[in-house]
């Protein structure tokens, strides 16, 4: 059907609103094109409405016709938009989807305006608006705008915005692959490295292809991190053998850390090979790798180099070669599990002081080379007299393997190992943070076995047993993203030797923590202990909040209200706050500044009331003269000020 007439009709009637209703019955122009659009008002009722509607609009005696005129354009334009179609002549092809987010979101413009610039440009003030909106309206960041800007600030110069972002897109589906993988330049710099990254993290079997196909043009550290990548999908694993013998340099050193991971024999072979030729290096590339034939790999290594010490008499002497490679295998040993595993720590622990021995060199320093260096220097390895302490090393790499690694029969070895007869004092709690760590992790309820160690002997007071009880507890924390309680610690080193961030061990809890578990640490009254309990405030939990609540204030109030205590009482959302700020400046031991009032003031938990009738008993204080005071002038000019404006906030 031909409805041209249609648009003519539309057209004059549009040229009717400029013209005036006044003139509508003169208009031949009009009454034309109604003449023309007659024949169709046979075809549809809403035709004929818009016929009867310009009848009306030419007829002298008609009245309103301003309104029946915007009758008549509003249909006419509803109908023409139900008829509007679209034709190519070539064949048709599918439009490939990008479901980078919603079109839009329910934000005005200016605001989303002001995220995209501010992702966009370098400063840290630019950085604290991105990361405060981030956390109070993070719908914003689903704006398909605002994630093309979020992939272009992988660039930013200034680099703790370009890494924060690069972690809240690793969050993301595989929805966003084809954004990151557009316009990307394989000769490009660290935007196009954390763009691989973010790729590995989302899915990295996904992006496989794409990874693939671009690494024969990749530069640099772009190449680095494409072949690091390329660990995501086992069948790459001829692929890195293959550059394990075609790249040179931090290439060839990569190939090798991304082979580490896969799970093949090919892989197992090709590490054999190496450590003939390179031991110490072909350990440094198997830390914090999880794969079954590492973990033999390394436990094999391990028993070889511990051999000659297994006799109950012998006393070699540990040559500068050997101190090294012992140390690079230890230090792979995290991340590693299984029966070879346990059994090559067993047969470690039982060496106790055997494997004491000053190198053939006095003077020479214990420590590993390259990526291990740092895992190295955390383990104390080496005393006063350069001695290589291999005993206090074991306890703390069995503690670290947990960590990564927590299986049923590591977590049984680090309880027997603590256990073990014979084993006295110092050598036994050295396995006592180790053992708590896998009393967290498996399933039981640990609260027995952990009051009769609070009752033992091994020590004098309890108070010696705290700091390993506290050593034990590290990186228990309520977890948000969990939602539940997790043992969470970091790496010794953030990024891995490819260039790629590493990710945090954080292993599930099994124990109720809220319950008995609670009340055990707070009748320790430690203050090492306190703060893993202030780690481990779940604000949802409000009668949990209360209990700890409670407990912290009873402490705040006993230690002069330290500042730990008072942000830990505003977490638990605790209701008061009386004495806690008396008890501080009162303190004679401290000369107080009047700046200290409101900062304090600023810590101090309870609602506003609360924290005046506690400000009004320190100003009581001071007049009593009780408070030592520096700038006194401004004391006497401000604090009464200071108090009615908190009066009058109320």
């Amino acid at each position: 059907m031909d409805i041209s007439p249609l648009y003519e009709l539309r057209a004059r009637l549009r040229a009717a609103m400029i013209a005036g209703t006044g003139l509508l019955s003169e208009d031949f122009r009009l009454k034309r094109a109604s003449e023309a659009f007659a024949p169709l008002e046979q075809a549809s009722p809403v035709f004929a409405k818009i016929g009867q509607l310009t009848g009306a609009l030419l007829s002298p005696d008609a009245a309103d016709k301003e309104n029946l005129l915007l009758d008549a354009i509003t249909l006419a334009d509803a109908v023409l938009c139900t008829q509007g179609t679209v034709s190519v002549e070539e064949e048709l092809k599918p439009v490939a989807g990008c479901g980078w987010g919603t079109a839009v979101t329910n934000a005005p413009y200016s605001v989303v305006k002001t995220l995209t610039e501010s992702l966009l440009t370098s400063g840290s003030g630019h950085y604290s608006y991105v990361v405060e909106t981030h956390r109070d309206r993070p719908e914003l960041f689903k704006d398909y705008r605002v994630k093309t800007a979020m992939i272009q600030a992988l660039g930013a110069s200034y680099a703790e915005l370009a890494d924060t972002v690069a972690e809240w897109l690793k969050e993301e589906d595989v929805s966003i692959l084809p954004l990151l993988q557009k316009d990307f330049d394989p000769k490009g710099k660290k935007e196009m490295v954390r763009r691989i990254h973010v790729m590995s993290a989302i899915d990295g079997e996904a992006s496989n292809e794409f990874f693939v196909k671009i690494l024969p043009e990749a530069e640099k550290e772009v190449r680095q991190a494409l072949i690091f990548a390329l660990r995501c999908r086992p069948e790459n694993v001829d692929l890195l053998l293959e550059l394990t013998k075609t790249e040179k340099g931090n290439a060839k050193k990569t190939a090798y850390y991304a082979l580490a991971f896969m799970e093949d024999e090919k892989a197992e072979a090709a590490f054999s090979e190496l450590y003939k030729k390179k031991p110490e290096e072909a350990m440094q590339y198997l830390v914090y790798v999880e794969t079954k034939w590492a973990s033999r790999f390394v436990a094999e290594k391990l028993k070889e180099q511990l051999s000659p010490w297994t006799e109950e008499h012998s006393k070699p002497v540990l040559s500068q070669e050997q101190g090294n490679l012992l140390g690079e295998t230890l230090a792979a040993l995290p991340g590693k599990s299984g029966s070879d595993i346990c059994e090559v720590f067993r047969a470690a622990a039982n060496l106790e002081d055997r494997l004491k021995y000053t190198y053939e060199d006095q003077k020479t320093v214990f420590v590993a080379k390259g990526v291990t260096e740092t895992v190295i220097a955390g383990l104390n390895l080496r005393n006063r007299e350069n001695t290589f302490t291999f005993q206090t090393s074991i306890p703390y790499l069995l503690h670290q393997t947990l960590h990564c690694h927590p299986d049923e029969e590591l977590c049984a070895l680090a309880v027997e190992l603590y256990e073990a007869k014979g084993r006295r004092g110092g050598r036994r709690m050295a396995y006592f943070p180790a053992a708590v760590a896998a009393q967290l992790l498996t399933d039981g309820d640990c609260c027995d076995w952990l009051e009769e160690q609070l009752k033992g002997k091994l020590f004098q007071s309890r108070q010696e047993l705290y700091p390993f009880l506290a050593r034990g507890l590290d990186g228990l924390r309520f977890s948000e993203r969990e939602n539940g309680y997790v043992l969470h610690i970091k790496r010794p080193y953030r990024t891995h030797p490819s260039g790629e961030p590493m990710p945090e061990f954080c292993q599930p809890v099994k124990q109720d923590i809220t319950g008995r578990f609670t009340d055990i640490l707070t009748r320790c009254q430690d203050r090492d202990i306190d703060q893993v309990l202030m780690n481990c405030i779940d604000s949802e939990n409000e009668a949990y909040c209360r209990k700890l609540g409670d407990y912290f204030y009873g402490r705040a109030r006993n230690l002069k209200a330290v500042r730990d205590y008072l942000l830990a009482l505003k977490s638990c959302r605790y209701p008061k706050c009386e004495g806690l700020a008396v008890s501080y400046f009162s303190d004679s031991s401290l000369t107080h500044y009047f700046s200290e009032i409101s900062a304090y003031a600023a810590m101090l938990p309870g609602d506003k009331t609360a924290i005046y009738e506690e400000l009004q008993r320190v100003y009581n204080l001071y007049k009593q003269g009780r408070i030592k005071t520096r700038d006194s002038g401004q004391w006497e000019e401000r604090f009464s000020d200071y108090l009615e404006e908190w009066k009058n906030s109320i």
